[in-house]
């Protein structure tokens, strides 16, 4: 049976506590999304000089043929390795290491190849297959890309789901339910939070949306504060407390969460 205090029969958006923890979770979002613009904002300009420095030298600097004088070491990962190459350059032979991929690259020892180099600082040189970055700054370019996408995408779906949540804040008052939470164990993963509202027969089940922030509800019987409309669901410990968005999860994880439950009958075991 669903109860409602006299004091929550306002919408829970209109109580402050509630909007200070919507801001809490939109301020942390825009945290995520401010730092991965920065990082993939990073990765841009590194590439960019990258690629305006090759064509710089490739159309400036002296036009040589080199020769490979080791197969390039082996990289974990395929990072940058150096290779050092010999040339003449104004009538001078000089031997200086150009940076390539540690796998791939495709250079073998006494292989001929040619390549750019800046008259004034012959160490600076590019090739048709390298741009001779350094094994640390490519690394860094890569952790830029990778992590920016993540922020960011991240980001953006945790905004879409504040969004979600706000409407469901904004539908009706907050509401104690009974409610008890299950690890469920996946099949590669990690057991993933599964609330169940138990004061309807079947019980309602929940998929927490942010595990870290869901682990505070815990498992076992419990009472949480719920809102829901057009099928998204806040839960919180209480009014305010703790936002989650929470939606309904597949059937077979139903299914096996139906499974660990007990709600005034026999377990189903079925799969």
């Amino acid at each position: 049976m669903t109860t409602t205090s006299a004091s929550e029969q306002l919408p829970a958006w209109s109580l402050p506590e509630t909007r200070a923890g919507w801001n809490r979770s939109a301020r942390w979002a825009t945290v995520w999304l401010v730092a991965g613009l920065l990082l993939l904002a990073g990765f841009s300009v590194y590439a960019t000089q990258v690629a305006d420095h090759s064509a710089a030298l490739k159309a400036t600097g002296a036009k040589v043929t080199a020769t490979v004088l080791e197969d390039p070491p082996e990289s974990l990962r395929c990072l940058q390795v150096g290779v050092p190459v010999r040339f003449a350059l104004d009538g001078v032979e000089r031997t200086e290491t150009l940076s390539v991929e540690g796998c791939g690259s495709g250079l073998r020892q006494d292989q001929q190849i040619t390549v750019f180099v800046d008259r004034a600082d012959p160490s600076n040189l590019v090739s048709d297959g390298s741009d001779n970055e350094g094994a640390l700054a490519v690394l860094a370019a890569c952790v830029a890309l990778i992590g920016g996408l993540v922020l960011a995408v991240a980001a953006a779906l945790r905004i879409v789901e504040l969004a979600r949540t706000r409407v469901a804040l904004r539908a009706g008052p907050w509401v104690q339910r009974p409610a008890r939470g299950v690890n469920v164990p996946r099949k590669g993963l990690d057991r993933i939070l599964i609330l169940a509202l138990t004061d309807v027969d079947p019980p309602e089940l929940l998929v927490v949306r942010w595990p870290s922030s869901g682990r505070a509800l815990g498992t076992g019987p419990t009472v949480v504060t719920a809102r829901t409309s057009n099928g998204w669901t806040a839960v919180a410990r209480k009014p305010g407390g703790l936002v989650l968005g929470s939606r309904a999860p597949r059937s077979g994880l139903a299914r096996r969460a139906k499974s660990m439950l007990i709600v005034g009958r026999p377990n189903d075991t079925r799969d």
